[in-house]
């Protein structure tokens, strides 16, 4: 396990938490609406947690997204804890082109950043125009965010219908893809012939999710590796690399059955962490993208 000191001083934090701590979404019909959706969405999958709880798990969320237009800003990457199977993901983006998948949890933002900036490779990121508009919802204090010069970082819109094959010609020119398997990203699902998404259980409920990223590392025969991003008590940045797959091949010979199986895991890892704290994932504001 690799660790590194916080980023953050003692006074900052202290402050940055004392003014998150006092917000009230109610002073805006603009933050209350975002509120209600945030709370209603808790409540669908935990029942027994009183709603007084919400606020504190939403104040969190806010919270995090401050730390991390911070840690973003500051570029101080040697403050990231590392768990898992580092040197085999090292050596693996050091020789292949690969696919990195992730989630809205912890300092996420952060990770493109980090392979871009700190360790230099070629970035492609698949983004949907959504996400970009709505990404900074949670901030209410302006932050200055420095932008990285000499990056090279793509962006691949995902909602295009020619996606699936920038991203395998980005692979096939050397360039890494960082996709979050939980942006509900893509071409629409309204099809009445063919919604591209798979069933699944999370945290006791049935939601539909999106499978591309793994079908197209098995398509593509790159590695796979999945990065879960999560904020420690002590506010440290941790990465946990939970599924690092040289192979896809080799897990299964067909595509779909492999796609499927990995996605499966990967957001069991996921629940590994929001299942005792929800506040780490920032997605329900926009959970029912996953149930409808």
């Amino acid at each position: 396990m690799l660790m590194c000191p916080i980023l953050h001083s003692h006074e900052v934090l202290l402050n940055l938490e004392d003014k998150v701590n006092q917000f009230v979404p109610w002073t805006s019909r603009e933050w209350h609406d975002r509120y209600l959706r945030f709370s209603a969405h808790l409540g669908i999958v935990y029942p027994h947690i009183p709603p007084s709880i919400h606020l504190d798990w939403f104040r969190k969320v806010i919270l995090n997204h401050h730390l991390m237009a911070k840690e973003e800003s500051e570029l101080c990457f040697d403050t990231c804890q590392w768990t898992g199977p580092v040197k085999k993901m090292q050596d693996l983006l050091a020789h292949r082109p690969s696919i990195i998948c992730t989630f809205h949890s912890g300092s996420y933002r952060l990770i493109n950043t980090y392979f871009t900036k700190n360790e230099g490779y070629a970035l492609s990121l698949l983004a949907s125009r959504r996400f970009v508009q709505s990404e900074q919802i949670y901030r209410f204090v302006d932050e200055n965010v420095a932008v990285s010069e000499g990056v090279d970082l793509q962006s691949i819109v995902a909602e295009e219908s020619t996606s699936a094959l920038k991203i395998l010609r980005s692979l096939k020119a050397g360039r890494h893809l960082l996709g979050y398997l939980d942006g509900n990203l893509g071409v629409s699902t309204t099809s009445a012939v063919r919604d591209p998404r798979m069933s699944l259980d999370f945290l006791g409920l049935t939601v539909k999710v999106r499978y591309g990223l793994a079908l197209l590392a098995h398509r593509a025969d790159v590695p796979l590796i999945c990065i879960i991003a999560r904020r420690t008590s002590d506010l440290r940045v941790a990465w946990h690399i939970s599924q690092c797959i040289e192979r896809p091949s080799l897990i299964h010979s067909s595509p779909i059955p492999f796609a499927q199986f990995m996605t499966k895991n990967m957001y069991s890892d996921l629940v590994s962490v929001v299942e005792s704290e929800p506040w780490q994932w920032d997605r329900w504001l926009h959970f029912d993208d996953f149930l409808f």
